[in-house]
């Protein structure tokens, strides 16, 4: 419906901000010429199946995610691809699967830029998946262990919403 269609579309959008900058990996081919060319293939993969995210096909990028993490495990762009894996799934409303995603993004990743994002997903799986404990945990360990990030902001928000609902 409207709300599938709307997370994903917010989704997407938050995608190519986010992505632009952690690694550097959305663009930074195209700008520098050879340097994706001596980086090997793992970027043009990654950025073959970000594309497939932005364009909304989500079950594909999915897929595409999952090869790259196959073809590509010791590549610096994984954990990126591990935490979009994720981001796919959850859009599909696949919300175990994303959770899973997600929860390998902090378990393999613990120094990516995107533990913080990923902490706060795991926090939105559990809410979707009805597991109000665990969510408000997670979403609390999100705003304090990492105050000053969107992803705080919006585990507050998300804290304050269960509140509101009595969760």
């Amino acid at each position: 419906g409207p709300a599938v269609g709307a997370a994903a579309t917010a989704a997407a959008a938050g995608a190519s901000g986010a992505a632009a900058n952690p690694s550097g990996a959305a663009g930074a081919g195209a700008a520098t010429g050879g340097d994706s060319a001596a980086a090997g293939g793992d970027r043009a993969a990654y950025q073959a199946a970000f594309t497939l995210l932005k364009q909304g096909q989500y079950t594909e990028a999915a897929a595409a995610f999952r090869k790259f993490l196959a073809d590509y495990a010791g590549s610096d762009l994984a954990d990126n691809a591990q935490y979009w894996l994720g981001e796919a799934r959850y859009v599909n409303r696949e919300f175990g699967d994303a959770r899973a995603a997600f929860q390998k993004v902090i378990d393999q990743y613990p120094q990516s830029r995107k533990v913080p994002d990923a902490m706060l997903k795991v926090g939105y799986c559990d809410y979707e998946l009805k597991a109000y404990g665990p969510a408000r945990e997670v979403l609390t360990r999100v705003a304090s262990s990492y105050p000053d990030t969107p992803a705080a902001n919006l585990a507050r928000q998300r804290l304050d919403k269960m509140t509101a609902e009595s969760h």
